[in-house]
């Protein structure tokens, strides 16, 4: 789009973890690009570690859990998404996305100027269950008069 700017924030290493959580907490909807599943997983679990409210979306999710993620950050105005992208893997120049690269640091003025970044809550975001949790199979009660194997002691 014409209207829209694209940028690169370069930054030190170790501020990578503090910045990002600074951008994700900005107000208003964020959605992060990551280039692999894990790391989708990876970042949403250190960002709702500090407070982000956030849900990662990719491939190796259940279509009923991708829905449910999809359908929190839109009801939710300040959620960050995590997802895995094409454009990550190297697309952008192909796309006509020409990004200005800037320096950066946790709170400097243009980060904060460009992504509207702020400080996260610091208290840990619990996220809503979205998978039914899996115990290895179900367990059935034995029908009356049935025979029950018991363990014999070691």
């Amino acid at each position: 789009m014409s209207t829209m700017e694209h940028h690169v924030l370069v930054m030190h290493p170790s501020d990578e973890d503090e910045i990002t959580a600074q951008i994700a907490s900005r107000d208003g909807r964020t959605i992060l690009f990551v280039k692999t599943q894990r790391g989708a997983d990876r970042l949403a679990d250190k960002l709702a570690s500090v407070g982000v409210a956030v849900g990662a979306l990719h491939g190796g999710k259940s279509q009923a859990v991708r829905t449910r993620t999809l359908e929190h950050f839109k009801s939710n105005p300040t959620a960050t998404l995590v997802a895995t992208d094409v454009a990550a893997r190297g697309l952008t120049s192909r796309a006509g996305v020409y990004p200005k690269f800037v320096d950066v640091r946790p709170h400097h003025a243009e980060l904060v100027s460009i992504t509207g970044s702020k400080e996260p809550s610091g208290i840990a975001y619990i996220a809503p269950v979205l998978e039914k949790p899996s115990f290895g199979g179900a367990r059935r009660k034995p029908r009356p008069g049935q025979d029950q194997r018991r363990r014999r002691p070691r």
